[in-house]
């Protein structure tokens, strides 16, 4: 999807020097954990195995290295699959910005998150702008409601062993002016498995160092008219740190040279 491409700026050598991005649309306008997606089979979680599976036949890959990244309902899509045991176990990390997360627990299809178990983990980023009202940071209870963001990245730090009680190991001021808080949970010997960087005077806009649609469409938002820092940098640093085992016996418990990029497209709905 041109948008898609556009706004992550995933197929720019300037970020992505060595990468295949894959940009898929989502059945019918909506990702699968969005209210209004369509969860007939084949749903969007049959699509992106199917897509994973047709990439390794027809394209020289590393299937060690297979991320999934997106914005909106296609960042909350990310989690999605990486709750998914069949299709999150075929993707080394996880991207997420400005997601809109939906409790999946009752959707067909998807259901409570139940990741395959693995000695990797899950590695998991999520930016979020704190005037996000498109996907509000706290959540909210209107039409469409959507969870707290410190909810989804507290499951994914218990996810990958750091207990019930999983708190930030540390939570850093990077930028004084706008704000912009990085908080990263340290879970079963994996530094920084878990990582969120909370943007002040940003809504929902893919923060860039320049301007982009996003904060030209949504200028009342995101009001700086660019950002502090370019999130397509900082989630192709946190990828190239994580790949998959596929020798390693898994070792958690249930609680607990070719890139491939899968980017959900943006689907900014209430």
């Amino acid at each position: 999807m041109y948008e898609e491409e556009e706004l992550s700026q995933f197929s720019n050598p300037e970020f992505n020097k060595d990468g295949i991005a894959v940009y898929p649309n989502s059945k019918n306008g909506y990702w699968l954990s969005h209210p209004k997606a369509d969860t007939s089979r084949p749903n969007d979680l049959d699509f992106t195995n199917d897509l994973l599976t047709h990439m390794e036949e027809k394209l020289c890959i590393d299937t060690s290295k297979v991320y999934a990244a997106g914005k909106s309902n296609g960042g909350g899509f990310t989690g999605v699959l990486a709750c998914n045991a069949t299709v999150g176990s075929r993707f080394a990390a996880f991207a997420a910005v400005s997601g809109a997360w939906y409790d999946t627990d009752d959707i067909p299809g998807v259901g409570p998150c139940a990741p395959a178990v693995r000695v990797e983990g899950y590695p998991f980023l999520e930016f979020h702008g704190t005037i996000d009202t498109t996907a509000p940071i706290d959540g909210n209870t209107k039409e469409s409601p959507k969870l707290p963001v410190i909810d989804i990245l507290e499951g994914w730090a218990e996810r990958n062993g750091c207990g019930g009680d999983a708190k930030w190991a540390r939570n850093e001021t990077v930028f004084h002016q706008p704000l912009v808080k990085h908080a990263s949970w340290d879970c079963y010997g994996k530094k920084g498995i878990v990582q969120h960087y909370r943007e002040g005077d940003n809504g929902h806009c893919w923060p860039s160092t320049v301007s982009n649609d996003d904060y030209e469409r949504l200028s009342s938002q995101c009001p700086l008219g660019k950002y502090v820092f370019n999130a397509t940098e900082y989630i192709f640093d946190f990828f190239s740190q994580y790949r998959l085992n596929r020798c390693a016996a898994p070792i958690m418990t249930k609680s607990g040279k070719l890139l491939t990029r899968i980017s959900p497209a943006t689907a900014d709905y209430v």
